[in-house]
C-alpha cells in the first residue's frame, strides 16, 4: 500500500500540468480578445477543444494502456502535451492555436484516463475513494497554479510563453511516471490454465460506465464555467487581471483541501447518495448567484467546498461497476461521457456571454448543466445495481 501512495503522488504532481495547460487560453483571453480580435465564443471553443477529441480518444487510450502498458502510454499523452507548447511559438492564428489545444489534449486525455486506471488498481473499497481524490485534485491545483502565475507571466514575457511553460511542466512529468511507475500487483491475472480469460464488459455495465460519466461532466460544469469565465466577470465589476486571477485561485486551494476530506466524510457517513446529491445542488445555487452577489469569495468557496466534497465517490462509480480485468474499458467509456460534457459546456457559456452581453452568463449555463446530474447518478445505481454484485452505495 506504501508503494501506491508513492505511485499517488508522483501521478499527482505529473497531472498538475494537465489543469495548468487546461488554464493556458483563459490565463490569456483578455489579450486573445483585445491583441487578437477574437470573440468569446471563439475563446470558448477553444477552451472545448482541449477534451472535445475525448469523445473519440478516451476508449481508444484505456485499451491502448492495457495493450502497451499504463505507464508508458501515459507519457506518451505527456509527450503530446509537451509539443504543444512549441506551435504558439511559430503561430498566433487561431487556427494554430486550435490545432495546438487539440493536440495537446489528445494527450491530456491519454494522461487522465490511464491515471485514473493506475490508482484504481492499486487501490480499493474507502482507500480508493480517498486515492481517487487525491488524484483528482492535481488539475485543480494546476488550474490554481496557472491563475496565479500566467497572468503576470504573460504580461512579462507575452502570452505565448505561457503555452511554453505548459509544455515544460508535461515533459518534466515524463521524466516522473517513467522512473517511478510500477504496475500494481495482480496474482489473480496471472496467465496459466487456470485463469479465466478476460469477458468484454456486459451491456449493463457499459450503460453504468456512461451513466457515471455523465454523471462526473455534468457536476463539473460549474467548475468548467467558472475556470472559463469567472475571472472576466470579476474584472467585469471592477478587479484588475491579476486580482480576479487571484481570486478565482482560491477556489482550487479550498477545493484542494474539501476533495479528501469530502471522501473521508462520505466514506463515514455511508451515504455516498445523499452526499453526492446535496453537494450537486449546493454548488449549483452558488455558482448561479455568482452574477450577482456581493460577496463573490464567499459564493466561490461554497463552489468549491462542494464541488471537492463528492469528487472521490464519483470517479469511483465505474471502478464499482466492473471487475478487475475491466477497469481500462471502464475508465475509457467513463471518460468518453466526460469529455462531451468538458468539450461543449465552455463553447455553449461563451456564445452565451456574446450572445446577451452579460458576463454572468457563464455562470449560469453551467448550473443549469448541473441539474441533470441527479438524473444521471440515479439512472447509474439503477443499471449499476444488476452490473455487479459489488456495487456499492445502494
Amino acid at each position: 500500500m506504501q508503494r501506491g501512495w508513492t505511485v499517488v503522488i508522483v501521478l499527482f504532481v505529473a497531472r498538475c500540468a494537465l489543469g495548468y495547460q487546461y488554464q493556458t487560453v483563459t490565463s490569456v483571453q483578455g489579450f486573445l480578445v483585445g491583441e487578437q480580435g477574437w470573440d468569446y465564443t471563439a475563446i470558448g471553443t477553444l477552451i472545448g477543444l482541449y477534451s472535445l477529441t475525448g469523445v473519440f480518444i478516451a476508449l481508444p487510450a484505456g485499451m491502448a494502456g492495457r495493450r502497451w502498458g499504463d505507464g508508458r502510454m501515459a507519457a506518451v499523452g505527456l509527450a503530446l502535451m509537451a509539443a504543444r507548447g512549441l506551435l504558439p511559438e511559430l503561430d498566433t492564428s487561431w487556427e494554430t492555436l486550435a490545432a495546438a489545444r487539440i493536440i495537446a489534449g489528445t494527450g491530456g486525455i491519454f494522461v487522465t484516463v490511464l491515471m485514473t486506471k493506475m490508482v484504481g488498481d492499486w487501490f480499493a473499497g474507502g482507500a480508493l475513494v480517498t486515492a481517487m481524490a487525491v488524484l483528482m485534485n492535481s488539475w485543480p491545483v494546476g488550474v490554481g497554479i496557472g491563475l496565479v502565475a500566467q497572468g503576470p507571466l504573460a504580461e512579462a514575457w507575452g502570452w505565448q510563453a505561457v503555452f511554453t511553460t505548459s509544455g515544460l511542466w508535461s515533459a518534466a512529468g515524463i521524466a516522473l511516471v517513467l522512473a517511478v511507475w510500477r504496475p500494481a500487483p495482480q496474482p489473480s491475472r496471472t496467465a496459466d490454465a487456470s485463469t479465466p480469460p478476460r469477458r468484454p464488459l456486459s451491456h449493463r455495465q457499459v450503460a453504468a460506465c456512461l451513466l457515471a460519466g455523465f454523471t462526473w461532466t455534468l457536476y463539473n460544469s460549474c467548475f468548467y464555467d467558472i475556470f472559463g469565465f469567472a475571472a472576466a466577470l470579476l474584472e467585469a465589476r471592477g478587479a484588475t487581471r491579476i486580482e480576479a486571477g487571484a481570486t478565482v485561485s482560491i477556489v482550487t486551494w479550498i477545493y484542494m483541501i474539501s476533495t479528501p476530506l469530502g471522501g473521508a466524510l462520505a466514506q463515514r457517513l455511508d451515504r455516498p447518495n445523499v452526499v453526492m446529491v446535496t453537494s450537486f445542488a449546493l454548488s449549483a445555487l452558488a455558482t448561479a448567484s455568482l452574477p450577482w452577489t456581493d460577496a463573490p469569495l464567499a459564493a466561490l468557496a461554497i463552489v468549491a467546498i462542494f464541488a471537492g466534497v463528492p469528487t472521490g465517490v464519483v470517479m469511483s462509480l465505474p471502478i464499482q461497476a466492473v471487475g478487475p480485468d475491466g477497469h481500462n474499458a471502464a475508465m475509457g467509456l467513463y471518460y468518453t461521457a466526460h469529455y462531451i460534457g468538458l468539450g461543449t459546456v465552455p463553447a455553449v457559456a461563451g456564445l452565451a456571454r456574446d450572445l446577451t452581453s452579460e458576463p454572468g452568463a457563464p455562470m449560469i449555463v453551467g448550473a443549469i448543466a448541473t441539474a441533470p446530474a441527479i438524473a444521471m447518478l440515479a439512472a447509474f445505481r439503477a443499471v449499476a445495481r444488476g452490473a455487479r454484485p459489488a456495487v456499492a452505495g445502494t
